[in-house]
Protein backbone atom coordinates (compact mmCIF):
# COMPACT_ATOMS: atom_id res chain seq x y z
CA UNK A 1 0.00 0.00 0.00
CA UNK A 2 1.47 3.26 -1.16
CA UNK A 3 0.38 4.82 1.72
CA UNK A 4 2.35 3.09 3.84
CA UNK A 5 5.38 3.21 1.92
CA UNK A 6 4.85 6.73 2.23
CA UNK A 7 4.36 7.07 6.13
CA UNK A 8 7.95 4.79 6.26
CA UNK A 9 9.46 7.09 3.82
CA UNK A 10 8.54 10.23 6.03
CA UNK A 11 9.81 8.50 8.93
CA UNK A 12 12.83 7.84 7.10
CA UNK A 13 13.61 11.26 6.10
CA UNK A 14 13.09 12.14 9.49
CA UNK A 15 15.41 10.31 10.95
CA UNK A 16 18.06 10.97 8.00
CA UNK A 17 17.72 14.92 8.97
CA UNK A 18 19.39 13.94 12.18
CA UNK A 19 22.53 11.67 10.65
CA UNK A 20 25.58 12.13 8.79
CA UNK A 21 25.57 11.55 5.21
CA UNK A 22 27.27 8.28 5.59
CA UNK A 23 25.55 7.22 8.24
CA UNK A 24 22.06 7.73 6.40
CA UNK A 25 19.05 5.34 5.10
CA UNK A 26 19.41 5.54 0.78
CA UNK A 27 17.15 3.05 -0.15
CA UNK A 28 14.75 0.34 1.63
CA UNK A 29 11.89 -1.78 0.51
CA UNK A 30 9.01 -3.21 2.58
CA UNK A 31 8.10 -6.59 3.54
CA UNK A 32 4.80 -8.31 4.34
CA UNK A 33 6.14 -10.35 6.79
CA UNK A 34 6.39 -9.86 10.22
CA UNK A 35 9.59 -10.57 11.97
CA UNK A 36 9.15 -12.52 14.90
CA UNK A 37 10.74 -15.71 17.00
CA UNK A 38 8.38 -18.27 15.69
CA UNK A 39 9.51 -17.27 12.42
CA UNK A 40 13.07 -17.44 13.31
CA UNK A 41 13.71 -14.04 12.08
CA UNK A 42 14.78 -12.34 15.33
CA UNK A 43 15.19 -14.34 18.60
CA UNK A 44 13.14 -14.55 21.73
CA UNK A 45 14.44 -11.66 22.98
CA UNK A 46 13.94 -9.63 20.30
CA UNK A 47 17.33 -9.52 19.02
CA UNK A 48 17.65 -9.68 14.69
CA UNK A 49 18.75 -13.15 13.44
CA UNK A 50 20.86 -11.50 10.65
CA UNK A 51 21.72 -14.62 8.72
CA UNK A 52 18.21 -15.69 8.74
CA UNK A 53 16.97 -12.21 7.36
CA UNK A 54 19.62 -12.54 4.27
CA UNK A 55 18.42 -16.05 3.46
CA UNK A 56 14.88 -14.91 3.26
CA UNK A 57 14.66 -11.62 1.56
CA UNK A 58 18.22 -11.98 -0.43
CA UNK A 59 16.76 -11.19 -3.85
CA UNK A 60 15.10 -7.78 -2.28
CA UNK A 61 18.22 -6.86 -0.13
CA UNK A 62 20.05 -7.45 -3.45
CA UNK A 63 17.60 -5.02 -5.81
CA UNK A 64 18.62 -2.57 -3.30
CA UNK A 65 22.13 -2.56 -4.32
CA UNK A 66 21.43 -3.10 -7.72
CA UNK A 67 19.43 0.26 -7.82
CA UNK A 68 22.30 1.80 -6.27
CA UNK A 69 25.14 0.83 -8.87
CA UNK A 70 25.44 3.61 -11.60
Amino acid sequence: DERVRGHVGRAVESVNETRPVHERIKAFRLVPTEWTACNDLVTPSMKLKRHAVRERFREKIEAIYADAEP
